[in-house]
């Protein structure tokens, strides 16, 4: 687990808890891309494969096309979706990125869908 400020938050089925983007420290920090799930069961944080330690410097290995900061995420039973925020002082597009997710071993692929 990396410390985040400001990130995307939602609950999927079983509980899993999926955390997206915000930023790397609570003032002044970088829009992070990496995205965790968060086991309240066995009270573990783990970085979803392919994304390094899910740090600033993994941002080039990450599931989010860009860094958000401040972003809404929700689940629609088959994708989260993270939608708006702000990719350091920018503001990004609204229309968000879906993922399917697998709660059973907490992975969200990307769907490709706008």
């Amino acid at each position: 687990a990396v410390p985040r400020a400001e990130p995307a938050v939602t609950v999927v089925s079983g509980g899993l808890v999926v955390i997206a983007g915000g930023r790397s420290q609570r003032i002044g920090g970088g829009a992070l891309r990496t995205i965790e799930t968060f086991n309240p069961v066995d009270n573990v944080v783990t970085c979803l494969p392919g994304q390094g330690a899910c740090g600033l410097a993994d941002n080039d290995h990450a599931l989010l096309p860009v860094g958000r900061v401040g972003a809404l995420a929700t689940n629609t039973g088959t994708d989260v979706v993270i939608a708006h925020g702000a990719n350091g002082a920018e503001f990004v597009e609204p229309c968000g990125e879906p993922f399917a997710v697998d709660t059973k071993i907490g992975r969200p692929a990307h769907t490709g869908r706008p």
